[in-house]
């Protein structure tokens, strides 16, 4: 288990595909950094928020949490 993990953190839109556009960001962050734990979250209009993100991870027993902003 990844004891690190990184959210890409954008400002998020009411147009789903646009937030799908930064969900394929962080997936390709995680594929081409090699990190296994990369979650998204979105200030507004889109999910998970970036508590929600911190929950998750940190319910999978993430320890540390780099917030990468993606504006």
């Amino acid at each position: 288990m990844p004891n690190s993990a990184y959210i890409v953190f954008a400002h998020g839109s009411s147009v789903e595909s646009a937030n799908d556009a930064v969900r394929a960001v962080a997936s390709t962050l995680a594929r081409q950094g090699g990190y296994e734990a990369v979650e998204t979250a979105f200030l507004e209009s889109g999910t998970p928020d970036l508590r929600g993100a911190v929950d998750l991870l940190v319910g999978c027993g993430i320890a540390r949490i780099v917030v990468l902003p993606y504006f």
